[in-house]
């Protein structure tokens, strides 16, 4: 459409030096990047291209002519006069012809005084940055409320990797000032609660001078702004409630409420209390993971929805997760705090099941000696026993990894080995564990097929009915026909490489011997081998160099997971269970104590589903 206009555009203009408006002047600026994109990608005809490069010419005269008029004394005018529209092109304009080599100084820092939103658009123009260092340094001193969340989304956001509004600051601009400019917007009324969580939950940075006490101080005026504006329950609810009743069916799920409800057969629990049944219940009833054992409560990135991932602040190492996810881990929450305490009105501790698995399961089943898991007394507090489960956590992990690397486990190697193991260093018993997409022309394949922005999600035939062009193939009948011009070169590449079909009939469909290994790279993120390997599609894509094979005991998702869960050295928002019970400054309140208690519960049947699935595929190698 912008192409259409600009080229109706240069038509009308035939005295360029005519043009003198403000406006007038940045429509030619954005005309002439259109042009030159034009030129370089060839897309018109020769008479059109002649006429585009001669038009080019006239119109980078003209703007070269008309940067010379700016001054000290026009420009705080043309800023004004600019539409709002406008306003960023303003100074990509004066940026990109070196205008502010006419303006003084004192001049520039007038204009910044005088207009409240020029400052950044000024701060995403580094030459211009560069050029009047001292002088934003002395605007961005004198406004530091102002500026502040433009100096926490260069240190602490991820804007940069999520395609974002890159800010520059001015390089005189010192540590000691960033940090100053923190405290006023911490101790202000402007600060928003977003910026004081991002603040709270990252970790000491030098570049600013963050320490504990200003997170702290960011922590306590997080949860004042909370206080003040959610004290009549306003929002919307997120979660669920799940029950044991007797009921006809193993599960009965109702989502017509504000709470999803999760209802289980609690006859199958009484007719059931054998310790294996009660452990592969966190597979068949709770879903904690799929039939390939690879964890569903981790954050997939297929989870999180576009505007989920482009809204809010987002800390620069935070674990990336949406609404989903949310409600997943709250869904596991409430399913373990349940489900524990149906099983101790049957005199069962969960955390015995968790020691029978290592102490009596592994031996007996596979004739593996070595393992130890020593369950916390009934009468230990909540964070006696998060204490002693994280501690034999730790090593049933270590005794695993030396079992992974010399087939048995030596008591006392194991009783040498000294801290805690990072979770991508445990190495799984099968050659070839897990197989993740490296090809770029498959990750565009995987778009087009699943992502809800994909270019041929929407077609002439169905609109918006699906959210994916995979499940308008499933679900309706589909041809060539029902989509737009723009839209055939990605269909027939789709084609061509055998991932859709045609049918005498014309009608699309997706390969059936393809789709479920796609569907698993792309919501999944991940192949577990031993289960698809004899897959013709697999060994294509493993012969293409498609996929990169590693043999670890958890896939990459379930490693930052439980780094999430557990540590704080990757995530800076992460929940560090471990770090806080195992270094003794966890909470003193026994309601969160018994919350993490509940979460810590969660990690250890995760890693009992991954070790079983090892045992269990082990006659495989």
């Amino acid at each position: 459409m912008n192409i259409k206009a600009a080229l109706e555009l240069i038509k009308e203009y035939e005295n360029l030096e005519s043009c003198s408006e403000i406006n007038t002047i940045l429509e030619l600026y954005n005309v002439k990047k259109i042009l030159r994109f034009m030129i370089s990608a060839k897309t018109c005809s020769s008479d059109e291209l002649d006429l585009i490069k001669k038009k080019d010419k006239e119109i980078n005269a003209r703007l070269n002519s008309f940067t010379k008029d700016i001054t000290d004394f026009n420009i705080g005018d043309l800023f004004e006069n600019t539409s709002v529209h406008y306003r960023d092109d303003f100074f990509g304009y004066i940026d990109h012809f070196k205008a502010y080599e006419h303006i003084s100084p004192a001049a520039f820092l007038e204009l910044l005084e005088h207009t409240n939103s020029a400052i950044f658009h000024v701060l995403r123009r580094k030459k211009i940055v560069d050029y009047y260092d001292d002088t934003i340094k002395e605007y961005i001193c004198k406004h530091p409320v102002e500026i502040a969340e433009v100096v926490l989304r260069v240190h602490l956001t991820k804007d940069i990797e999520e395609g974002h509004t890159t800010y520059f600051l001015p390089k005189s601009l010192e540590a000691t000032n960033k940090r100053d400019i923190i405290h006023e917007y911490i101790n202000s009324s402007e600060a928003n609660p977003n910026y004081l969580k991002l603040i709270a939950s990252s970790g000491d940075d030098k570049s600013i001078l963050l320490d504990v006490e200003t997170r702290f101080a960011a922590k306590k005026g997080f949860e004042n702004w909370m206080r003040q504006n959610f004290s009549q329950d306003t929002g919307f609810p997120i979660g669920a409630e799940v029950s044991f009743e007797y009921i006809d069916e193993d599960i009965h799920i109702d989502k017509s409420g504000e709470l999803s409800r999760y209802t289980y057969n609690r006859k199958w629990i009484e007719d059931n209390l054998d310790y294996p049944t009660l452990l592969q219940n966190f597979v068949t009833l709770f879903e904690f993971a799929d039939y390939q054992s690879r964890i569903l409560l981790v954050s997939f990135d297929a989870e999180i929805g576009a505007l989920e991932k482009h809204i809010g602040v987002k800390g620069k190492n935070d674990y990336p997760y949406g609404v989903q996810f949310v409600f997943k881990n709250i869904l596991s929450t409430v399913q373990m705090q349940v489900y524990r305490a149906v099983l101790l009105n049957y005199g069962i501790q969960i955390e015995e099941v968790f020691e029978w698995f290592f102490e009596n399961y592994i031996p007996e089943e596979f004739n593996i000696e070595g393992f130890s898991f020593t369950a916390p007394t009934p009468e230990s507090s909540y964070r006696e026993k998060s204490r002693d489960i994280l501690a034999e956590l730790d090593g049933v992990l270590k005794q695993y990894q030396l079992y992974s690397k010399s087939g048995k486990i030596d008591r006392e190697l194991f009783e040498m080995i000294s801290g805690s193991l990072p979770f991508d260093q445990i190495k799984s018993l099968q050659k070839e564990k897990y197989g993740y997409n490296t090809s770029d022309e498959l990750r565009g394949i995987l778009e087009l097929l699943f992502s809800d922005q994909s270019i041929i999600a929407f077609n002439k035939k169905t609109q918006s009915q699906y959210s994916t062009f995979a499940e308008a193939l499933l679900k309706d009948s589909m041809c060539s026909d029902d989509f737009e011009f723009y839209q055939s070169t990605q269909l027939e590449r789709l084609l061509d490489k055998g991932i859709i079909h045609k049918a005498e009939s014309g009608v699309l469909y997706i390969d059936s011997f393809k789709f479920p290994i796609l569907s698993d790279l792309y919501y999944r993120e991940t192949l577990c081998l031993p289960y698809v390997e004899d897959f013709p599609y697999v060994k294509e894509l493993k012969m293409t160099g498609a996929l990169e094979i590693e043999s670890t005991l958890f896939s990459r998702s379930e490693q930052k997971y439980l780094d999430y869960m557990l540590n704080h050295h990757r995530y800076s928002n992460s929940k560090d269970l471990r770090n806080r019970y195992m270094h003794g400054n966890n909470t003193q309140t026994k309601e969160q104590q018994f919350c993490d208690y509940i979460e810590i519960l969660k990690v250890v049947a995760i890693v009992i589903i991954k070790i079983n699935q090892e045992l269990c595929n082990i006659d495989k190698q």
